[in-house]
């Protein structure tokens, strides 16, 4: 097991257009994008991702609070087992809720900076991996371009299902503090949603 939580960051080079529709796939489906922001707090629950975790509904729900500077683009969670081990994965992903800033990849470094400097000031010791990525975006409402980040949540292994459960919860409920802490956008800024 890990003795601390490990924080990186990663660049896509792709770009994707939001909104995007959803793709049946072999043993997954995509269930598209979904425009949630500002929207009231019982619409996040009817996300098939977020149906069954609380964490995940929590998370689409603060996020995409009209008081936040972020919206949700998608998200994913998956508790696995191999033998007599579970573990957790998944992500949320979200972009800056500003034509400006979106279009500028150092701010999503600036969170990424600080979530890292969060985790440390903490002593954040769960057995997770957060993992960041960076990746272009079109966001065709506004039609203009800018950049999303997907945060991967991934827990060490664990012993019991509910344990990897409650650990990936506790570090998906940490980022989403984190972002939610940061506050409203200036009403200066143009929006995407």
């Amino acid at each position: 097991m890990v003795d601390t939580a490990h924080n990186v960051l990663v660049l896509r080079n792709r770009t994707k257009g939001i909104p995007y529709l959803g793709v049946k796939r072999d043993r997954s489906t995509n269930h598209g994008f979904v425009a949630l922001k500002g929207k009231p707090a019982g619409e996040a629950r009817k996300i098939a991702e977020a149906g069954d975790v609380e964490a995940v509904a929590r998370c689409l729900e603060r996020l995409n609070h009209a008081d936040t500077g972020f919206f949700t683009v998608g998200c994913e969670k998956a508790f696995n087992v191999d033998g007599d081990v579970h573990w957790a994965k998944g992500y949320v992903e979200f972009a800056l809720n500003s034509i400006e800033l979106a279009s500028d990849a150092q701010q999503y470094f600036k969170l990424f900076f600080e979530f890292n400097h969060r985790l440390f000031a903490k002593n954040f010791n769960l057995p997770v991996q957060y993992g960041w990525e960076l990746e272009g975006a079109m966001f065709q409402t506004t039609d203009t371009s800018g950049f999303t980040a997907t945060v991967w949540v991934t827990t060490d292994v664990c012993p019991m299902e509910g344990e990897a459960r409650e650990l990936w919860s506790r570090a998906l409920d940490e980022l989403t503090d984190f972002l939610c802490e940061l506050g409203p956008l200036d009403p200066a800024y143009a929006r995407i949603y």
